[in-house]
């Protein structure tokens, strides 16, 4: 889909298309504001005997990821501790039975029709995606800076971050937020002025339309008061109408507040707008974040305390 655009572009492309497809998705709904209760242990449940218990025909696998193993059959009294055992076991149209808990797991089913995969009547199953930054990946975080920025580098690519359940904003500008919904409010984009001078009325170009009022400053504004850079940020650009892209900026005139990009398969006149992304010089407020992917480095400004 996105072909051989560059990795910082195809990762900026991945992530403007995701902060989109978020808000057709129930897993940041289902996290915003609940904290995940950890169930404990309970011996009592469970047989002493499963190391030879079997299941029936036609009986349903249960996982249980506190209480079970993947060594036992998968019965009730004996449940499986993750829901891959469970499928690599079952076949066509058996049934498997989650308990509450959270599992993180890299499942693929194939060749398997009709196979149920279901919570526990009455239980809460969470398919966490996320890894603990200190946990699982035994990172340390360094001390804030002067702006309050933390860093720390990660084995892996990092596209979303997290903190206690709400999700974080990559650094951006406008800023815009999750916990508000703003980052799905189109007034929170930067517009752009459709002109004939400076070629800003071209496929290529792109003439800041100035400050929007009681949301935003204008980009022209913005450079001056802060000191940024355009030059190597990444636009996230609705200039098809309905389609958008990701370019990154070539050039900046600031006489005319008019930058430069990579010209865009689709190009309208008209409904243009933008928003920035890709540089560390854009955290400036609490919960942004910025991944640099040439060190795996995250740069991240976390909430007060």
């Amino acid at each position: 889909m996105v072909g051989n655009l560059p990795v910082q572009k195809r990762r900026a492309l991945a992530l403007s298309i995701l902060m989109i497809a978020l808000a057709q998705t129930s897993y940041i709904g289902a996290l915003q504001g609940w904290t995940f209760v950890e169930r404990l242990h309970d011996d009592a449940n469970y047989s002493n005997n499963c190391a030879s218990a079997s299941l029936g025909v036609g009986d349903p696998f249960h996982v249980d990821i506190l209480n079970g193993s993947d060594l036992w059959a998968g019965t009730s009294n004996c449940p499986k501790s993750s829901i891959l055992s469970a499928v690599e076991n079952a076949s066509s149209d058996d049934e498997i039975i989650v308990h509450a808990g959270r599992y993180h797991e890299n499942i693929t089913i194939d060749n398997k029709d009709g196979l149920i995969v279901r919570a526990a009547t009455g239980e809460r199953v969470v398919l966490d995606g996320t890894q603990s930054i200190s946990q699982d990946f035994d990172a340390t975080w360094t001390t804030p800076d002067s702006d309050g920025i933390q860093e720390v580098t990660l084995p892996v690519d990092g596209w979303q971050l997290f903190l206690d359940w709400e999700e974080q904003v990559p650094a951006r500008w406008p800023n815009a937020g999750f916990a508000n919904d703003s980052v799905f409010n189109r007034s929170y984009w930067a517009g752009g002025t459709l002109t004939n001078t400076n070629n800003a009325y071209t496929n290529g170009w792109l003439q800041d339309a100035g400050p929007e009022t009681g949301v935003h400053d204008g980009l022209n504004e913005t450079i001056n008061a802060t000191g940024l850079d355009p030059v190597g940020a990444i636009a996230i650009l609705n200039v098809g109408s309905f389609k958008s892209y990701s370019r990154e900026i070539t050039s900046w005139n600031a006489s005319t507040g008019t930058f430069g990009y990579d010209v865009t398969p689709s190009w309208k006149t008209k409904h243009h707008a933008y928003f920035l992304e890709g540089k560390r010089e854009l955290i400036d407020v609490d919960g942004e974040w910025w991944f640099n992917n040439t060190n795996n480095r995250l740069h991240y400004r976390p909430t007060t305390g």
